[in-house]
Order: C-alpha cells, then structure tokens, then sequence
C-alpha cells in the first residue's frame, strides 16, 4: 500500500516538473526572441484600438467603457483590451515589449492545459511524447508576429477559451462546475477574435451527432445545446464586415482551396504531409463516429478540437486567402494546434488499443513525432538563420524616426519608409494626441529636463542650435568625434575633442519609481570616464551608468534605478585619449524593466525549463500509468 503511495506521488510530482519545465521553456524561447527581435514602442493596430480608443479617453475623461467593444477589423478583441489597459494603467507607461512579454505566459498555459488533458484521458506514452512537441511548437519564433506583438493575445485567448470549452463541454453535465467553467470559456471566446463562436458551434454539432449515434442521449445535454446555440447565434449577428478587407478575401475558387491545402501540409510545401500530419485525426474520426462502438470522451474531445481547427481554416481561407499564400504567421499557432491534436488523436488510438495493434500504433506515433520536430525544427532554422534579420534595423530606425518626430515636430521624419504605422498622416495624428504622451515607453517619451549649471569642464551640448534639422546623421556634432554619428536630432552632452578635463554636473532631479534610460556612447572601457548619478545634498555615489556592452563606442542604451530622493547627473572625463557622450535620462516604468530584464535574461529560463523537463521525462518514464477517463 505504501508503495502504491510513493509511486502516485512520484508521478504527481513529475508530472508537475514536466509541466513546470515546459512553461519555464516556452516563457524563455519567447522572452529570449522578443529581447532579440521587440521594441517598447506600440505599433500598428496597437495605435487605434489601444491608443485611440481605450487610452486617450481614459486620460481625458471621456467614455471608456464603449472602447472596449469596439470592433477592430473584423474581430471584437475585448479579451485583449481588457489586458492590454490593465497593464498599462498599472505600469503608467504603454509598453509593447512588456505586452509581448506579459503574452508569453498564455502560450505557456495551453501547453500545460494540453499536459493535463492528456495524462488524464490518454496517460504516461501519449504525455511524454507531447513534451518535445510543445516546447518546439511554442518556445520558438514559428508564429513569431505573435511573439513580438503586444497586441496579438487574441490569438492565444482564441485557442485557449475554445479548447476547454470543448474539452470541458463535451464531457460534463450541467449544473456541474465543469460545465459552467466550459461555458464560461464559450461566451469568454466571443471576446477573442470574429470566430469565437466556432467552438460553441464545434460542441453543439458533435451533441447532436452523439445524440444521432445514441438514442435519447441528446435529453441530459439540452441546456448545453441550448447554450451553444445561443452563443452562435450571437457570434453570428455580431459580425463586423469591412470593406476595405475584401482585397484580402480568397477571390477565386482555386485561391480558397489552395489556403486550405497550405494550412494542411504547413510547415513542409509537399502533399505528403497534408496527408501524412492529419492522418491520425482522419483514422480517430472515421473509426470512432462511423462504427457501432461508442467513442471514448478522450476521442469526442480530440474531434472536437480537429474539426474547431478546421472550422478555422476554412474560415481564414474565405477572409485572407487571396493568392492562396501559406498561413500568415500570426495565424501559424492555430496550425501547430491542429497538428498537436493530431499527436492528441493517436494518443486516443493508442490507448485504445490492444496486443501487437498498440505496439504499432507506438511506433507510428514516434515516427510522427519525429516528422513534426524535424520540419518545424528547420522551419525554426530557417526564420533564426536569416528570415527574420529584417526586424532589429527596421525596429531600430522606426523608433528613431518616431522619437525624432517627437523632439522636433518636423514631419519629415515620419516620411521616411519605416514608421510603426501603416499611414504617415494618420500616424501624425497619433502622435499629436497629448493624452498619450505621458503614456510613451521609456525609449520615446520626453526626457527629463537636465540643463548643465554653467560649471566649466569637457563637455558640450550638440543639438540645441540644430533641433529642428532633418539630416539624421551629422560628422560635425560638438562633444563627438569627426565622422561618427550623432543621436538625430536629440540633445546630447559628449567630451571628443575638447581640451579640458573635469566634471559636468545637471541640475538637481527628482527622483522616484523605476529605471532612467540613457542613450550613451563612448570609450567605456578607457580609465577616468564615467556617468554617475550623485545624491543632491550630499554628492554620495548612487549608481554608475554603464551600457550594457561597454566595449563598444556606437550609441547604445543604458539603465540604472531612478534615486528616491533629489539627484544629479555626474559627467567626468579625466582621460587623455577618450571621451563619453550620453542624452538627457528617460523614465522607465518599474514592470518595463522587468520585462526588460526578463527578455535578457530568456536564454536562461529556457534552459531551465528545458533541464527540468528532460528530469521530468526521465521520472515519468518509471511511472505508474493514471487511470484513464471514461466516457461519462
């Protein structure tokens, strides 16, 4: 008995450091990519129905609540909303990159979500198997746009709120708690994208076909019926229809067929893996619903979730699938989903199974297995190798014609062909919203007002005279030496070239929460240069500024905790041969810079995770097998 004891423990205990290892991972790989590939400063749609809509009401007092059902293109991202203003208005600053790092953790709850329905309904060979395929699923740059948008957690609400209202549905009876948890997820998934209501109808369709295969079933499972109806009855008559997207729709019959299909074999351009990725869903489907033998709750469920992902197909073939391109990255993680339902399917076959007809279910699903992390493994090559080094310059020059734009007003530099906006006037406009403004992220926001206090020493201002010049780079900005390039137009104090040494010093700041952000450059590593913050009363060292790779010279940014109290900016050069350069600090916001910290630190966690789980593989491997559900 005690053994018995022991082992239960044992497996609760590893099933737990599995599910713990995956999300340490999926929150590293992504929190690493978005340190790599993000930026603070909002982009795209984030603009309108963030700014416009939620954020700029909210600062002037006007009506806030009607912004948060607003539709956006098609979709009513009310989820989204909701989150992204409760970030903000705790953090005070509109941070992308703490969005995107803050989205990391949905992801990371599906994949553990998956780890328990499936010890629970299919076991110990079934869960191992799935523990590589998350993590490479969802721990990577595969629907990187998802990763590094702030804005894109509709798509995980998505998937999230469908999967357990279908898991949940299709197996609990009302009035029970899991069947108000289900239908809870049904009505909360009208708030995530247009097809929100595909589960409720996905739940509703498979009941009815129960009810078809086992007669006078359907009377205990009215109200969950009536429920479903009623939610696509109201997903329906909500649809939004814009004009401007019909472009995008599927034109042709060939261009819809031809989305479908790329979804299917996605990530190989190959028929064969069209067939081959969801062959376990077709077998499941077609060997549980068309013969006598009564389907497991296991199997209603993963039909379920096949036939939901393949609502979705559909759908997005019809919406975007002009030219019959491949998934947009964005819509990729419904594509894993789908696959990972596949590996769910022949989990069911497997389990299902008897003699030597399970031994080769096994071996099919490793072969399997091994398929799906082989192409999405080179698909992660390829966009790591290449694919994605498009983005650091991009993001790059749109904060700094965004920031330029700011300090200056001169609008040539929104016209420039990277901005984070499709639209210049448009964006202009955004830009121009005072409400916003003390809502800007660290790295666009205004600077504090440091002005020198006329103390003689080795350092000159560049860009008061010249503020309002568009040329972006300049080789004779005071305080820099010839020939290297000066912040835009942004003021900037620098030592090359002056003969004087000593110290400059700013006037008095007030301190208070979070991080100053510099913009720095210089000969770092040189003795007798350096960037300090000085308590006012009391000139005692507060903290140094240092970037974070000091043997580089180019600009780059650096962080230091903001002083509680009054502080001064300290500039010393004292070198015979080398010189700093830094602007005036911005603020950044305390959760900023800890989802700065984070990002930095991604590799990290990843391995962690990735430790853990390989621990977890091996403890689970010498488990004792759960107790499968069955059908209720």
């Amino acid at each position: 008995m005690m053994r018995s004891v022991n082992k239960g423990m044992t497996s609760r205990l590893a099933l737990l450091l599995a599910i713990l290892g995956v999300a340490l991972a999926i929150l590293g790989g992504r929190w690493s990519l978005i340190g790599t590939y993000g930026t603070d400063v909002p982009e795209w749609d984030q603009w309108d129905a963030e700014g416009a809509h939620l954020l700029a009401p909210w600062k002037t007092g006007g009506k806030l609540l009607p912004g948060f059902f607003l539709p956006h293109n098609e979709h009513r991202v009310v989820l989204t909303k909701i989150l992204n203003f409760a970030v903000t208005a705790t953090n005070g600053q509109w941070d992308q990159q703490l969005l995107a790092t803050i989205n990391a953790f949905l992801p990371a709850f599906l994949a553990a979500s998956l780890l328990l329905w499936s010890w629970q309904y299919l076991g110990r060979f079934p869960t191992l198997l799935m523990l590589p395929m998350v993590i490479m699923a969802w721990a990577g740059p595969l629907a990187w746009q998802n990763v590094l948008a702030g804005f894109h957690s509709q798509q995980f609400f998505l998937l999230l709120t469908s999967f357990w209202a279908i898991a949940l549905l299709l197996t609990a009876e009302y009035p029970s708690r899991n069947w108000w948890l289900g239908s809870a997820c049904a009505v909360l998934a009208l708030g995530t994208m247009g097809s929100g209501f595909f589960a409720a109808a996905t739940v509703a369709a498979l009941l009815i076909l129960r009810a078809l295969l086992e007669r006078d079933w359907l009377i205990s499972r009215w109200p969950t019926v009536a429920l479903c109806i009623a939610v696509v009855a109201v997903g329906w008559f909500s649809r939004v229809s814009i004009p401007w997207h019909e472009s995008l729709r599927a034109q042709t019959f060939r261009d819809f067929a031809m989305s479908i299909l790329e979804s299917l074999r996605w990530p190989a351009s190959g028929w064969w893996w069209a067939l081959a990725s969801w062959l376990p869903f077709a077998v499941l489907s077609i060997s549980r619903i068309s013969t006598k033998r009564t389907p497991s709750a296991a199997a209603w469920v993963v039909v379920g979730l096949g036939g939901w992902v393949l609502l979705q197909y559909v759908a997005t073939a019809i919406m975007r699938g002009a030219g019959g391109l491949p998934p947009s990255p964005r819509y990729t993680d419904t594509v894993l989903l789908g696959l990972v339902v596949n590996a769910l399917a022949l989990g069911v076959l497997f389990r299902e199974a008897d003699g030597g007809l399970r031994t080769r279910i096994a071996l099919a699903s490793m072969v399997w297995a091994v398929a799906f992390l082989s192409l999405t493994g080179l698909r992660t090559k390829e966009l790591l190798g290449g694919e994605l080094a498009w983005i650091p310059p991009y993001r790059v020059e749109a904060l700094a014609n965004t920031r330029d734009y700011l300090v200056t007003r001169n609008p040539a530099f929104l016209e420039r062909s990277r901005i984070p906006y499709p639209n210049v006037e448009n964006f202009r406009a955004h830009l121009q919203r005072s409400a916003l403004h003390d809502l800007f992220p660290a790295s666009i926001r205004r600077p504090l007002h440091v002005l020198d206090e006329a103390r003689p020493g080795p350092f000159i201002a560049s860009g008061h005279n010249e503020a309002r010049s568009v040329a972006g780079v300049r080789t004779d900005a005071p305080g820099l030496p010839a020939g290297f390039p000066r912040l835009g137009p942004e003021v900037t104090w620098g030592s090359a070239g002056i003969m004087a040494k000593g110290a400059w010093t700013s006037v008095p700041l007030k301190g208070g929460a979070g991080n100053l952000r510099f913009e720095v450059a210089g000969t770092w590593s040189r003795p007798n240069v350096r960037l300090e913050l000085r308590s006012a009363q009391t000139n005692e060292l507060l903290a140094t500024v240092l970037p974070a790779d000091p043997r580089k010279t180019g600009w780059q940014p650096a962080f230091v905790p903001c002083p509680s109290g009054f502080f001064v900016v300290v500039a010393t050069d004292e070198s015979d041969d080398g010189w700093i350069a830094f602007s005036s600090p911005r603020v950044e916001a305390l959760a900023s810079g800890l989802a700065r910290r984070a990002t930095a630190n991604g590799q990290g966690f990843f391995w962690a995770g990735l430790a853990c789980t390989l621990a977890a593989f091996a403890l689970l491997s010498f488990t004792r097998e759960p107790k499968p559900e069955t059908t209720p």
